[in-house]
């Protein structure tokens, strides 16, 4: 047996003082990048969602319904060349990609499987280009600039002094400060 798959449970919440507290979050997305086959057709990575309300897939994705199961399977055969290193997704890397969108939930699982042979790999991110199309890489940094000029720097004519005022801790938990 060639399968491999796993179930994968995406929480959001806080650990704090030996207790979980899920946080319920409006909306949140995923990006499921790089769904690819390995060396044959059938020998593919799957995804298969159940809890998102909504998704964007790529045209090299094949799209099953189930019952209340999405599964997302890639019709793309290739290796590692096209995986991405960025957000920014190439036309190729999003015609690969699914976009899952969920709404009030604090958890959302997913199944992945893979039936190839060898280890496959599964990309994920928050928010890509599939769901905001404009997004743009950062600047790349500058080559560092020459250093300045050296400029005659002034001492100031008199020294600043400095006053005297009350002061008290203040913290967000209680919202004030009191100063007699």
């Amino acid at each position: 047996q060639e399968r491999a798959s796993g179930y994968f449970s995406f929480n959001f919440g806080q650990w704090r003082n030996n207790r979980w507290t899920p946080f319920v979050l409006p909306w949140t997305t995923v990006t499921l990048m790089d769904i690819d086959c390995g060396g044959r057709r059938g020998k593919c990575e799957t995804v298969t969602s159940t809890d998102h309300s909504d998704y964007d897939a790529g045209e090299q994705v094949k799209v099953t319904q189930n019952g209340r199961a999405t599964i997302f399977a890639d019709t793309l055969i290739s290796g590692s060349e096209n995986n991405p290193t960025s957000v920014v997704l190439t036309d190729e890397q999003q015609s690969i990609a699914v976009a899952l969108y969920f709404e009030n939930t604090s958890a959302f699982t997913l199944h992945m499987a893979n039936d190839a042979k060898w280890p496959r790999t599964f990309l994920l991110s928050g928010i890509s280009s599939v769901q905001w199309p404009s997004i743009d890489t950062p600047a790349p940094t500058p080559f560092p600039t020459p250093l300045p000029s050296e400029a005659p720097t002034y001492p100031p004519t008199t020294t600043p002094v400095s006053t005297p005022s009350p002061t008290c801790p203040f913290s967000s938990v209680s919202g004030n400060c009191e100063v007699d």
